[in-house]
């Protein structure tokens, strides 16, 4: 998860400095335009092996709820 946290900050320069943890809502800290969009979930792609789509993002709240869709994507890909 820290991992997961550092590569959103480390791609996100608005993140930089603030104060990022699994119930942060990513919300209330960028702008989820549709460039920020395809930019996290291409992240996701590269880093994780996984593909979610804009509809997935925009259904989750916090970090940790990205985390648990990343995690639940992961173990469907694995079945």
């Amino acid at each position: 998860m820290e991992n997961f946290i550092s590569k959103v900050i480390e791609e996100f320069p608005e993140l930089k400095g603030k104060p990022i943890s699994r119930d942060s809502k990513l919300n209330e800290y960028m702008k989820w335009d549709s460039i920020n969009v395809l930019f996290f979930i291409a992240l996701v792609n590269v880093e994780y092996g996984v593909e979610i789509n804009e509809i997935k993002l925009r259904n989750v709240d916090t970090v940790g709820d990205v985390w648990d869709l990343i995690e639940k994507e992961r173990a469907a890909v694995s079945a």
